[in-house]
């Protein structure tokens, strides 16, 4: 259990609601992209729901900033390639809410490794609504997320 504990502690971001700040001021080594997060995707709907994040692959988010951060953890090979699209929709409420989708580009892997690290996605796009705030609805998070800006 200490064991676990640890891989969990050891891939936290700064900022951790968690496990606190990191003192070396960035993710750590396990991040796939420490230096920068990639920008989110905005995607007309195409008619289709791809979710391909199973409920137990997102083991937590939280916003930081601009950023949103997302611990995810899954079995294969290799690294997995993620994206998070967003269909430009604001849905009208106070504050006005939005559905984010993580996509796993990855495709099946016949392995059993085990990875978990955090990934990171610049969200400022979600500044549009103009209010001050967003709820984002994450697919495959049970808990809803505030944006404030």
């Amino acid at each position: 259990m200490f064991t676990m504990a640890f891989a969990i502690a050891a891939t936290s971001c700064t900022k951790d609601p968690i496990f606190g700040d990191d003192p070396k001021g960035g993710c750590g080594t396990k991040d796939p992209k420490p230096a920068s997060c990639e920008a989110m995707k905005v995607e007309e709907p195409n008619g289709k729901l791809i979710d391909c994040i199973a409920n137990d692959q997102i083991k937590r988010a939280w916003i930081d900033g601009n950023n949103l951060k997302i611990e995810v953890a899954y079995g294969g090979c290799n690294e997995h390639d993620f994206d998070l699209r967003w269909d430009g929709s604001i849905m009208k409420s106070n504050p006005p809410q939005v559905n984010l989708e993580l996509l796993d580009n990855t495709g099946p892997q016949m392995c059993n490794a085990y990875f978990q690290h955090t990934i990171c996605f610049d969200i400022s796009k979600l500044k549009s609504a103009g209010s001050g705030s967003v709820k984002i609805h994450l697919n495959g998070y049970m808990q809803d997320l505030e944006y404030k800006y």
